[in-house]
């Protein structure tokens, strides 16, 4: 039996078929890119939230997680207060609370607040910055362990959305996510 090659129609459709597969795979691979990285701003600030509030045990001074203001990626940075009264916006201003380090971004593409429309689990809906926080325009970390009571929440321009909860008191913290069109499922 002799083998012969393809054909050139053959050749067109294995080619259509593997370019068919290719784009579905990319546009599947993109989407899978956009939710981890609302998962990673997620876990990324569980976690700087955890290092402040060790760091505010450790040397009896309160620290906050502010966002930067005017970005269209959302930047944090982390604040030591400087005065013994906690720390406050109007002493970030005046330079009393001071930076611990610089601005560090989110993961990329996840802006500050939430879709149009999406609310936050307990159905609120935040500002656009996205912050529901105290007197220092960010989540505080007391060195007693207790936490203001808020949260920051963010999203990516597909839809996906994270977000970070302290309550109060307890200093209890929570992360959240919630991809395009789905519900809230607790992170950590």
């Amino acid at each position: 039996m002799r083998c012969r090659g393809a054909s050139t129609a053959e050749l067109a459709i294995v080619l259509a078929l593997v370019g068919l597969l290719a784009g579905g795979g990319a546009r599947s691979w993109s989407r899978f890119r956009q939710r981890r990285a609302v998962r990673e701003a997620v876990e990324s600030v569980l976690t700087v939230v955890g290092g402040a509030r060790a760091a505010a045990l450790a040397d009896g001074r309160a620290r906050a997680l502010v966002p930067e203001p005017g970005s269209m990626e959302l930047y944090v940075r982390i604040f030591t207060d400087g005065d013994g009264d906690g720390v406050e916006a109007t002493d970030i201003e005046r330079g009393v609370d001071s930076p611990a380090g610089d601005a560090w971004r989110l993961a990329g593409g996840v802006r500050a607040g939430l879709p149009p429309g999406r609310r936050t689990p307990d159905g609120r809906i935040p500002a656009a910055a996205g912050l529901i926080a105290g007197r220092a325009g960010g989540l505080t970390l007391s060195p007693d362990g207790s936490t203001s009571s808020g949260s920051l929440w963010f999203a990516n321009a597909a839809g996906d959305a994270g977000g970070v909860r302290l309550f109060g008191a307890t200093g209890r913290v929570s992360g959240w996510f919630a991809p395009r069109g789905g519900g809230w499922r607790r992170v950590r």
